[in-house]
C-alpha cells in the first residue's frame, strides 16, 4: 500500500539540470539556425526566380528571396522554441511521456551533431546544410549539440524516472490537472 503525497514532489536536480541544458541547447541551436540564412536565401531565390518566368510571379526576385528566408528563419524559429519549451514544462509538471519525448530529441540533435562534425572532418557532407553553415554558426551548432547530450542524459537519470512516477502518484490521488490518468 502507498502513503498518500500530500505535497506536490519537487523536482530532483537532474530535472533541473535537463531544464538548464535543453535551454542551452535551444539558444545555441537557434543561434546556429541563423547562420543559415545565406542557404535559405539562395533556395529561396532559385524558388522566386522561377516563380518569376511565370505569368502571375513576383516582380522583383530579389526581395522576394529576401521576406522568404526571413519569415522561414523566425517561424522555423518560433515553433522551434514554443514545442522545446512546451515540452520542458510538461515534464517539469511530471508528465512522463513528455520525458521520453524531450530526450528523443535531445538525441536526435546529439546524433546530428556527431554526424555534421564527422562529415566536415572527413569530407563526407558536400551539399549537407552544416557543410554550408559559416564557421561562426558551426561553434554554437556543436556548443548545442553538448548541451543536448547532457540534457538527454539527464531526461534518462533514474532520479527523473522517480520523480515522474512520483508526479503520476501524486495525479492519480486527484491532485493536479491530470486526475483521471496516469499519463506516464
Amino acid at each position: 500500500m502507498t502513503v498518500p503525497l500530500a505535497t506536490r514532489p519537487t523536482a530532483p536536480e537532474s530535472v533541473r539540470t535537463a531544464g538548464q541544458l535543453v535551454a542551452i541547447a535551444l539558444v545555441f541551436e537557434l543561434i546556429a539556425f541563423a547562420g543559415s540564412y545565406s542557404t535559405i536565401r539562395a533556395d529561396a531565390f532559385t524558388y522566386a526566380k522561377k516563380m518569376a518566368e511565370g505569368p502571375n510571379g513576383p516582380q522583383n526576385v530579389d526581395q522576394m528571396a529576401t521576406i522568404v528566408a526571413v519569415l522561414s528563419i523566425v517561424i522555423a524559429s518560433v515553433v522551434a522554441l514554443v514545442f522545446t519549451a512546451g515540452l520542458l514544462w510538461l515534464v517539469w509538471r511530471g508528465i512522463g511521456w513528455a520525458r521520453f519525448l524531450l530526450a528523443w530529441v535531445a538525441a536526435v540533435i546529439a546524433v546530428m551533431l556527431v554526424i555534421d562534425v564527422l562529415g566536415l572532418l572527413l569530407g563526407f557532407s558536400p551539399g549537407d546544410g552544416a557543410a554550408d553553415l559559416p564557421t561562426w554558426a558551426m561553434i554554437p551548432r556543436i556548443l548545442g549539440g553538448v548541451a543536448a547530450m547532457g540534457a538527454a542524459a539527464a531526461l534518462l537519470h533514474p532520479d527523473t524516472k522517480k520523480f515522474l512516477d512520483a508526479s503520476a502518484a501524486y495525479r492519480r490521488e486527484g491532485h493536479g490537472p491530470h486526475q483521471r490518468g496516469d499519463s506516464r
